[in-house]
């Protein structure tokens, strides 16, 4: 399984940018920026969960019935910090590829729906809870709501067109290219 994106900039606008920008910077820079702006946005999405608030009032992600741990929508520190180091940025010829491998990315991403779990190996599946260990023939899971993983294609636009048109600015200020 992969999650991932490319980014072609074949907008009019970031088109007419780059005609400005001239040869003022070099392409391979300018995607590896494009791709670095949207690592940033992804750890930072991935800090607060997700995109949308849509499934805030769903119950929390727990087998059981009982008292629930977290939110629906919160990542657990530690898969955070790996989901978010799995991310890479790959350029190519024009283009930049941002994404990941992470064998459980695209089920957060998209979410499940509710499915039951039952033991594949053994009779009973066995918990641990406040109240101390239960043990469940099968259990009714709620779903996994889904947290955007990565931007949506108008939000990955305008990340890729602020880097460019940055870039524009920056090489106009110091000479490099004209309007």
């Amino acid at each position: 399984m992969s999650l991932g994106f490319s980014i072609k900039v074949n907008t009019k606008q970031a088109i007419r940018e780059l005609r400005r920008l001239g040869k003022a910077v070099e392409p391979g820079v300018l995607l590896s920026a494009i791709g670095n702006r949207h690592l940033k946005w992804i750890n930072d999405n991935l800090k607060k969960g997700g995109l949308t608030k849509l499934h805030e009032a769903m119950a929390a992600t727990t087998i059981s019935e009982g008292k629930s741990r977290t939110s629906s929508r919160s990542f657990q520190s530690t898969f955070r910090s790996q989901l978010s180091s799995s991310f890479v940025v790959r350029r190519g010829a024009g283009q930049v590829w941002v994404g990941t491998r992470h064998q459980l990315s695209e089920i957060h991403h998209f979410g499940t729906k509710p499915f039951t779990i039952e033991p594949t190996n053994k009779t009973f599946l066995k918990f641990k809870t406040p109240e101390g260990d239960v043990f469940r023939k099968k259990v009714s899971h709620p779903g996994i709501p889904a947290r955007p993983l990565i931007p949506t294609k108008a939000v990955a636009e305008t990340l890729a067109l602020g880097v460019i048109k940055a870039a524009v600015d920056r090489a106009i200020r110091e000479g490099k290219g004209g309007r």
